[in-house]
């Protein structure tokens, strides 16, 4: 199996497009009050949201913007980011987050590679979930999870998984998206044709701004508002 990137917390888009309306659900979830649901067995559990999506959707630069938002940071104290690898090791995260858990309040984000879980990764984050979740358990105050994944099923892991499906995006935003890429350091008003090309581009992404940014930054790599020159 080939090996993938690994995402992190760093956002590399200098401007973020249409998702205001789900930022907002996101920290809503986040900055609620703790509310405790318990499980069968009697324990707490612990509040998650599951951002669903299909790949190049935007989950985990929803999940990043949230990461970094100001009044997340102001509410909790500690922070992590954590990548499920293709074959992440329990034990030393678990230790991982039993060191640093001497803080009250956490807030973990777990996401995924590129590529997405597939069924067996699922089923093996399923039979470690109870053992992941320990050291949070008995926190003096609740932390807070969100997962993202393009597969439902993680959000029958484990008790209290809300799950959020990440819309797409409108075409208006996919076309701003398309721009930022595609006239890096250039004014877009300047080329109109172009402008009305891109267009018709972003209508054909499906509000997949994965899709419009790749393009839009081929484009770019081509030159092609230089070769096109501007109007006046």
């Amino acid at each position: 199996m080939s090996a993938r990137r690994a995402t992190t917390s760093a956002n590399q888009e200098p401007c973020i497009f249409g998702r205001n309306e789900d930022l907002a659900k996101v920290k809503q979830f986040l900055l609620s009050p703790d509310v405790q649901v318990f499980s069968e067995s009697g324990d707490m559990d612990i509040p998650v949201m599951a951002i669903l999506g299909m790949g190049g959707l935007g989950k985990t630069t929803l999940a990043q913007l949230a990461y970094h938002d100001d009044e997340v940071n102001q509410h909790f104290q500690l922070k992590w980011w954590v990548c499920i690898s293709e074959n992440f090791d329990i034990i030393p995260m678990t230790k991982a987050m039993i060191k640093r858990h001497a803080i009250s309040r956490s807030y973990i984000l777990f996401t995924r590679r590129l590529k997405g879980y597939c069924t067996r990764k699922i089923e093996k984050l399923s039979s470690h979930w109870n053992l992941l979740m320990a050291p949070l358990h008995n926190s003096s105050a609740c932390s807070k999870i969100i997962i993202t994944s393009p597969n439902n099923k993680v959000s029958k892991i484990g008790g209290g998984i809300s799950a959020y499906d990440l819309p797409c995006l409108e075409d208006g935003d996919c076309l701003k998206l398309f721009k930022q890429h595609a006239f890096k350091g250039q004014d877009p008003n300047l080329y109109p044709n172009l402008v009305a090309i891109g267009e018709k581009i972003t209508r054909n992404c499906k509000g997949l701004p994965l899709v419009a940014k790749i393009i839009g930054s081929q484009l770019h790599a081509t030159g092609l508002a230089r070769k096109h020159g501007r109007t006046s």
